[in-house]
């Protein structure tokens, strides 16, 4: 429960970073199937929410084309999910947030726009969202590397992390990796939810775009330690 209250409140104060905050404990609880199914349905309540008051600040064809590759990737993920081991798992959830903490320290200050780049993150992004349930940082790094102001820039990974969630979610389904620990393990956390996105929207209106890119850099960087911690113990 609180690690559901604190990923909430991460996840609305920034537009990402639900299962990046959660799935370290989760995983520690419930078999790595299990939370990534936990994960991806709260996620995407959250997203959801986000998706929708903010739906006239989404960069649409950013959106697309990242969307479009998402779709790719999602079915790869699934079939790593059913074949890898557990701490492979949690270890490259880990590695790929520090990696993605690297490269946005690399893009301060700097503007990248490849449609190449919003593919490749796509496709990353699809994999990783139902192998560990984590596919925010790739594409956190292509929209804060256009240098999106904090609206636009919530509006569209949460967007894309609906279509994700979805998708993702329903190819789990089929795949038989959806049970009734999961289901109630998702039932019990709403309240929990709930109260931690009204913390997280409440604390966005009070920081400024230069603190908020801060913070983004931040608790990837928290998450992902936590994250490689957890996998190696």
């Amino acid at each position: 429960m609180a690690a559901v209250l604190v990923a909430a409140g991460v996840q609305s104060f920034s537009g990402f970073g639900f299962a990046l905050a959660s799935m370290p404990l989760l995983v520690t609880v419930l078999d790595p199937a299990d939370a990534v199914v936990v994960s991806n349905a709260l996620g995407l309540l959250t997203s959801g929410a986000q998706a929708y008051r903010l739906r006239a600040e989404v960069e649409r064809p950013v959106a697309r084309r990242i969307g479009l590759a998402v779709l790719v990737g999602l079915p790869l993920g699934v079939g790593l999910l059913v074949v890898a081991p557990r701490q492979a798992i949690q270890v490259t959830v880990a590695l790929s947030s520090l990696l993605g903490v690297a490269a946005l320290t690399w893009t301060r200050g700097r503007r990248l726009a490849s449609p190449v780049a919003d593919v490749v993150a796509g496709l990353l992004c699809g994999t990783l969202n139902t192998a560990t349930s984590t596919g925010g940082p790739p594409v956190v790094l292509v929209l804060q590397g256009r240098g999106l102001d904090p609206d636009a820039f919530k509006a569209t990974i949460s967007v894309i992390l609906v279509l994700a969630n979805v998708v993702g979610s329903t190819l789990l389904v089929a795949a038989g990796q959806v049970g009734t620990v999961a289901l109630a393990a998702v039932a019990i956390s709403l309240p929990a939810l709930a109260v931690g996105f009204a913390i997280g929207t409440q604390l966005a209106l009070r920081t400024s775009p230069a603190r908020f890119r801060s913070v983004v850099l931040g608790l990837l960087t928290v998450s992902a330690g936590i994250g490689l911690v957890v996998a190696l113990t």
